[in-house]
């Protein structure tokens, strides 16, 4: 028996390939973006996908001052633009990363807030505006971090 209900259907399946982010920025991964961030298994994977695309453009824009400054200084990738590492992974790529994600996630949550009239729906709403503002602040203090400057006044920018 077929299932036409209009409920959406869960992708117990994300797609583990490589989102290519240029030469410098190191590449997204959908599936540990998934994991990481407990992404709802009822949104489907282009829509994943894209939030990863545009939170990476967002963020390699409000970057881009530190990506000039970091490759005149001789660094080819982000990666190299920092020796220091924690468990053997490179702590500006990590906070690259958490700004990226974090950015996507607030998107995602944002995309998915209900604009119904029930108690219930604007519960949500105010629930979800509260976490999609938390996700784009830890957003702006990883990028505040990856530029050594302090997160006070960054989001503005």
């Amino acid at each position: 028996m077929s299932d036409y209900s209009f409920a959406p259907k869960a992708q117990l399946v994300r797609d583990d390939s490589d989102i290519p982010n240029g030469a410098f920025w190191p590449a997204l991964n959908q599936a540990d973006f998934c994991e990481q961030y407990a992404i709802d298994d009822d949104l489907p994977n282009a829509m994943i996908k894209n939030a990863l695309v545009i939170a990476a453009a967002r963020t390699n824009r409000r970057l881009n001052s530190f990506r000039q400054q970091v490759e005149s200084s001789g660094a080819v990738s982000l990666a190299t633009a920092d020796s220091s590492t924690v468990a053997e992974l490179s702590v500006v790529v990590a906070l690259y990363l958490q700004a990226v994600y974090s950015d996507a996630k607030a998107q995602l949550i944002t995309d998915s807030i209900t604009t119904g009239r029930r108690v219930d729906a604007e519960n949500s709403a105010r629930t979800g505006d509260e976490l999609a503002t938390h996700y784009f602040a830890q957003a702006t203090g990883a990028i505040a971090e990856i530029q050594g400057v302090s997160a006070t006044g960054v989001y503005l920018i």
